[in-house]
């Protein structure tokens, strides 16, 4: 976060928040970020956002984190598994709050529904399900990458996939296999990374991948890994946040920071993925996209829904031929 100024003469007059992020130190790549915004109680509301400055991107970092990745014979044995330590840790420090509805994973058990809907409804149409009861993905292997404490993994178990949960962080998957014991689910969660499990030559017909992409080091070398654990004739589907300046105050400055709906620090703006950006790494690995849909926060309801706005966050599918 660069700044913030506020508006003292009107309580109804916009704050402004600007941040600076520097793609790259050695070449001084940087994205300004300039948001004013008005709170009303949880409520933010946008009045102006624009993007001020991003100096055309040198190859090497720009490339590199947006673009075709690097090169894997160039990465250390730790870099290979395309996993951020940190991440992790901070992820692994909070284990023992997954199924807190009021702890700091609150908005992934209120934003829980929605991505549930999403997965759902894009499983039936891919795979053309017909079954309507309460078990419709019964049959289908369905692997979670990133599954954290079992939030996602549990629920796809209920609707009567077989599902595997699969975590770099050991705290994690303990959480999640404490959890799905006391439920009586049968989950296979194993502390694992996305590389390894490739290595098992294991393909599965729907593997899921939520809110993860943003915090990997390299997202199109990322992609182009899990799409190998997508059989053929399956479909990998996705959720992430948008790299907007909106995204900038609503998925940062307004929950991180004013809400506090989550701990500061969990997100980098400059991390984020855009759609496109996603499509090209689809197409690079033979996938295709077939659905996308925003998922957005209603405060005077309190609840998620899909939306056709993907200013923010936003799930997306892509089939295996």
């Amino acid at each position: 976060m660069h700044g913030m100024d506020s508006y003292p003469n009107s309580a109804h007059a916009p704050a402004r928040i600007t941040g600076l992020y520097h793609w790259c130190g050695e070449h001084a790549n940087r994205a300004e970020i300039v948001v004013d915004y008005r709170l009303e109680g949880t409520h933010i509301e946008i009045v102006h956002s624009s993007q001020l400055s991003l100096s055309s991107a040198c190859k090497v970092c720009r490339g590199n984190r947006h673009g075709t990745g690097m090169a894997m014979e160039n990465r250390t044995a730790q870099d290979r598994t395309n996993v951020d330590a940190a991440e992790v840790d901070q992820f692994a420090r909070q284990a023992g709050n997954w199924w807190d509805p009021h702890g700091p994973f609150r908005p992934l058990h209120k934003i829980g529904p929605t991505r549930l809907q999403f997965i759902r409804d894009a499983a039936r149409n891919h795979f053309q399900i017909q079954e309507t009861g309460l078990k419709p993905l019964l049959g289908l292997t369905v692997l979670d990458i990133g599954c954290g404490g079992g939030l996602i993994s549990e629920p796809l178990a209920r609707l009567g996939a077989d599902v595997t949960g699969i975590d770099p962080a050991p705290e994690n998957i303990q959480t999640a296999t404490d959890h799905a014991a006391a439920n009586r689910l049968d989950i296979s969660y194993k502390a694992v990374t996305a590389e390894e499990v490739v290595a098992t030559g294991a393909v599965f017909d729907l593997v899921t991948c939520l809110e993860v992409v943003e915090h990997v080091p390299d997202p199109a070398e990322f992609v182009a890994t899990i799409a190998k654990l997508v059989r053929p004739g399956g479909l990998l589907i996705m959720s992430t946040i948008n790299r907007t300046p909106k995204a900038f105050a609503l998925a940062i400055v307004g929950a991180e920071y004013i809400l506090r709906w989550v701990p500061a620090g969990t997100h980098q703006w400059d991390k984020f993925v855009r759609p496109d950006e996603l499509r090209r790494f689809f197409a690079a690995t033979g996938l295709k996209e077939t659905d996308r849909q925003g998922v957005v926060f209603n405060p005077l309801k309190d609840r998620w829904s899909l939306s056709s706005d993907t200013d923010v966050n936003y799930m997306i599918s892509a089939a295996k031929p």
